[in-house]
């Protein structure tokens, strides 16, 4: 760190930035920068941001990224036939003894000396590779520097040099900030998009974007135990017939998102709930242990049952539970899609031989913004027809002889539904599964899952604070996600908010390296 510093301090060195989402990894003996000429595919948005978080771009969508959010011109239209040149005229400016710090965000990974200035392009098919001769120092932990080196991948730190050398001094012997180290200029998500490159890099050595390759499908789940582990994730989805989730950007290339693979997207709630509680479903003590251990429990659990939509025995946790009938007028009973579902479930005995549902709805990274969905259009009608807000409003509260929320004994009824926050996410997507519970408690005929009572568990970690402080004043006073979800509950015990390390918690001791995995990937 001090030679860092020295050179640093020296006022004919230069610094430059490399950033980490487009340059995948620290070359030993080169500084190298990426470029791919392959097309982008489909109509996302031309933002830097965007463009961060898919696999392909190309020299016209970066421009206009680049062009929009930092307002400054390249030659791009430059006769030269060498795209590098094109875009990256600073080649020229490079020179012996540069320094180029290798960052992700304001985290410096590492940096390069420049030992040779002769800039070498190496085209290969669809993409070509630059690089310049360096030293390379790679840091065992990062340092943290707010506010300075922005979107793009390649530039010179300039003016703001001062503050990358105070922020270095600062770090060194004691201020060397861990990975996971809480930045409060950056939202959550921001954090974990980061904390996910940093895993990519140390599972792949690709650790430029928290989007996994096609072939690494398979590594967004936590290979434990031994090698047949991922398989029986995999085959626990085909034998029960569940879609993993998927959107247009998230499907293999050339093919649909059909719900057949893996996500790519290390940011998945749905692959961050499997890699906490799938490895543990058979353990009925350890099942046992995590629903007692959640504080505030309205009852103590003596057992947990086998869950028998799942095929198998000694299924003690099953994944994208859907109802055994359409109690909820959805039309569609489907594992994973195009219904009301639950993320998890566990299916428990208490104290006094009563039954419980044990639904449990997993968050990540996800925030929402105000969207009223008691007025949502169909996009393929003409504007303001409100159709998908008037299905929901019909399907849940206007059913002739079945209002579901104003005959609900948990829902409070309010005078009337429309803009009201039951229709506003998250509180739309708890209000329908407080419905699936209750409804299923309140049947006489169901034959699957038989309960008497219910308690719904809502996981999402403390620091998401997007989430769990955003104030939804148009539909609610309440300052929190948690009071305004509370203010519609009769019995508020059958609703408990839990940090998933809090709800990991009671089974670390014998399952230590399961724990050990989610710390150091989620928390």
């Amino acid at each position: 760190m001090e030679r860092l510093l020295e050179i640093l301090r020296n006022s004919s060195s230069k610094v430059w930035v490399l950033n980490s989402r487009y340059c995948p990894q620290m070359s030993d003996g080169n500084a190298v920068v990426h470029f791919t000429e392959k097309k982008v595919e489909g109509a996302l948005p031309y933002a830097t941001r965007a463009i961060c978080e898919i696999k392909k771009y190309n020299k016209a969508t970066f421009k206009e990224a680049y062009d929009i959010e930092r307002n400054e011109k390249y030659n791009i239209h430059s006769k030269d036939d060498s795209r590098i040149n094109a875009i990256w005229k600073f080649n020229k400016d490079v020179k012996t003894g540069d320094v180029m710090l290798y960052v992700s965000g304001s985290l410096v990974l590492g940096y390069y000396i420049v030992t040779g200035t002769e800039s070498e392009t190496t085209p290969k098919e669809g993409y070509c590779i630059n690089s310049w001769k360096a030293e390379t120092v790679k840091f065992k932990t990062s340092i943290l520097i707010n506010g300075v080196f922005g979107n793009p991948f390649f530039k010179e730190v300039g003016k703001n040099k001062s503050k990358v050398i105070e922020a270095l001094t600062k770090a060194t012997g004691k201020k060397i900030v861990n990975k996971n180290k809480k930045d409060n200029s950056r939202t959550f998500k921001e954090i974990q998009k980061i904390r996910q490159i940093i895993f990519r890099e140390r599972l792949t050595k690709k650790g430029f974007t928290y989007i996994l390759d096609d072939s690494e499908r398979e590594m967004n789940l936590y290979n434990w135990q031994d090698k047949d582990c991922i398989q029986r994730v995999k085959d626990y989805f085909e034998k029960n017939k569940i879609k993993w989730w998927t959107c247009y950007f998230d499907a293999p290339e050339g093919q649909k998102a059909d719900g057949k693979h893996i996500s790519c997207n290390l940011l998945s709630s749905q692959i961050a709930c499997i890699n906490h509680l799938f490895f543990i479903r058979n353990d009925k003590n350890a099942v046992l242990s995590i629903i007692n251990g959640i504080k505030g429990m309205p009852a103590k659990f003596v057992d947990v049952l086998n869950i028998p939509c799942d095929k198998g025995e000694n299924n003690y946790i099953s994944f994208e539970v859907i109802a055994s009938k359409d109690y909820l007028h959805e039309i569609y009973l489907k594992r994973g899609e195009l219904c009301t579902s639950v993320d998890a479930l566990v299916y428990a005995v208490d104290e006094n031989g009563e039954r419980w549902l044990i639904p449990i709805e997993w968050k990540y990274t996800e925030t929402y913004e105000v969207e009223d969905k008691s007025i949502e259009d169909n996009p393929k009608k003409e504007s303001g027809n409100e159709a998908k807000g008037k299905t929901r409003l019909s399907r849940y509260c206007n059913i002739e002889g079945d209002n579901l929320i104003g005959n609900s004994k948990q829902l409070k009824s309010l005078p009337g539904y429309k803009h009201s926050i039951y229709f506003q996410e998250p509180f739309y997507q708890l209000m329908r599964q407080t419905l699936w519970a209750e409804c299923i408690c309140n049947s006489k005929d169901e034959q699957v899952l038989p309960a008497e009572r219910f308690i719904h568990i809502h996981v999402c970690p403390k620091a998401n604070v997007e989430l769990l402080n955003k104030h939804y004043a148009t539909v609610t006073d309440k300052p929190t996600m948690e009071e305004a979800w509370r203010e519609m509950l009769n019995d508020q015990s059958l609703y408990h908010l839990i940090d998933p390390c809090d709800l990991m918690k009671p089974i670390s001791d014998i399952y230590h390296e399961l724990y050990s995995y989610l710390q150091k990937r989620y928390w």
